[in-house]
């Protein structure tokens, strides 16, 4: 009550807002505190901008699945002195091993190369899908014809590497693969 008494008597110490105390010439000038905030507002917002989307970024690549495919062959050599290529027994190893940090459901696993596909795993209709942990490897082994196929003895028309493709529920994910390792076996005779 006393504040509106103040004003309606016409009391004329008390200015009736703010601005008119201040001079004209300060009225149009704004502050340093107003002239930062101005200057850091845009630069903010952009920040803002950036680490929402940097999250949603980072989110998605966690929750991708990331299979690894290594291959490897073994082949025995049987008898004196028999050269690579020659023996038509050997065997083809592809491991698939999950990096992501979920479980993957696996479909199927194929193998291509010389204009064929091969099947290394396939679903039946008890499991329709092979659920593969963290950090847990599946492996295949198939025969090998080395005769038909010589990996050893590849020219530059043929590709070096095979492309193995593994379908999960999510996603098909291929990736070629070069032979990491070859293992040779042999026995020594008596």
């Amino acid at each position: 009550m006393i504040l509106s008494t103040a004003f309606s008597e016409g009391n004329k110490d008390v200015p009736r807002n703010l601005l008119e105390s201040r001079p004209m010439e300060q009225q149009s000038k704004p502050s340093w505190l107003d002239k930062s905030a101005k200057a850091l507002a845009l630069p903010g917002f952009l920040l803002a901008l950036f680490s929402v989307g940097w999250q949603v970024y980072t989110y998605r690549e966690s929750r991708e699945e990331s299979p690894m495919v290594r291959a490897s062959l073994t082949q025995e050599l049987s008898g004196d002195h028999l050269p690579l290529n020659r023996d038509r027994h050997g065997k083809l190893t592809i491991e698939v091993t999950n990096l992501s940090n979920r479980t993957m459901q696996i479909k199927s696993i194929t193998l291509s190369g010389w204009k064929r596909v091969w099947v290394l795993h396939s679903p039946n209709e008890k499991n329709p899908t092979f659920p593969l942990e963290t950090g847990d490897t599946l492996s295949r082994e198939m025969e090998w014809d080395y005769a038909k196929y010589p990996v050893f003895e590849l020219d530059e028309s043929q590709p070096v590497d095979f492309l193995v493709g593994v379908e999960t529920t999510r996603a098909v994910h291929q990736q070629h693969v070069s032979i990491n390792a070859i293992t040779i076996t042999s026995t020594i005779p008596r």
